[in-house]
């Protein structure tokens, strides 16, 4: 029987799947496994968080089920993850960190530092140097400005929230 090699001395580990690990039914095990995780919550305008799931639903051959909806259900899944956070961040909200998307494109540095701060990490002048060459060079959301969103009540709540208008 084959397993996994272990890895020693590991610090941190990661993935960006949000809707896996905020999911309330997953949580007891992974704060049950992973007592001491952190959590960082990248929030993303929700006409290009919306628009390129439905994009994606198009080329993608494995996919949730949700990114074959409407635009309506596509938002009404977006806002729900959102509440999965919120509802987190009430629970252990010393361990989650939030930043937009956008203003991680327009002030990488800070949001940088900032996060490394909430990791326990020091930022080395060679990976402050980096951070420009890491973050897109463009506003990535700025195709699908006028994606057009329908009115979803728990969407608005939430899009208010953070920001978006």
């Amino acid at each position: 029987q084959s397993r996994l090699p272990r890895k020693h001395d590991l610090a941190w580990t990661g993935d960006k799947k949000h809707a896996q690990y905020l999911d309330p039914e997953l949580q007891p095990f992974i704060r049950g496994h992973f007592p001491d995780a952190r959590y960082v919550h990248v929030v993303r305008d929700p006409r290009g968080a919306v628009a390129s799931v439905l994009e994606a639903a198009k080329h993608w051959a494995v996919m949730p089920d949700y990114f074959r909806g409407t635009v309506a259900e596509v938002l009404e899944r977006w806002a729900i993850h959102e509440e999965w956070v919120l509802r987190m961040k009430q629970e252990i909200g010393h361990a989650i960190f939030t930043v937009r998307l956008e203003d991680l494109w327009r002030e990488p540095r800070e949001i940088a530092k900032n996060l490394l701060d909430f990791l326990d990490l020091e930022i080395s002048d060679e990976f402050e140097a980096l951070i420009p060459q890491l973050i897109h060079p463009r506003d990535p959301n700025a195709k699908y400005a006028s994606f057009a969103l329908p009115e979803v009540p728990r969407a608005t709540a939430i899009m208010e929230l953070y920001g978006y208008g």
